[in-house]
């Protein structure tokens, strides 16, 4: 097992934990939402021309993405001057 397996198991686990608090913290629709792109991106990929290596980039972005989604709903919206 290569360190970019590794990797992707540690994405993998840190989405199932943001879903979870997306869940909680925010709507369910809102967790469905995520979990529908991720099984996009689970089952549609492998379909794509060599577009198997791009699902662990594809479940970090959700991750990003998820954690930027719980951050901006707890510490409310940014003000730009």
């Amino acid at each position: 097992m290569g360190s970019v397996s590794v990797a992707g198991w540690i994405a993998h686990g840190a989405f199932l934990v943001l879903l979870l608090r997306v869940w909680v913290e925010l709507r369910p629709r809102t967790a469905i939402i995520f979990a529908v792109f991720w099984s996009i991106g689970y089952f549609g990929l492998p379909f794509i021309l060599y577009g198997e290596p791009f699902l662990m980039p594809y479940v970090a972005v959700l991750d990003i993405i998820m954690l930027a989604r719980l951050t901006m709903q707890r510490d409310g919206p940014l003000h730009l001057r």
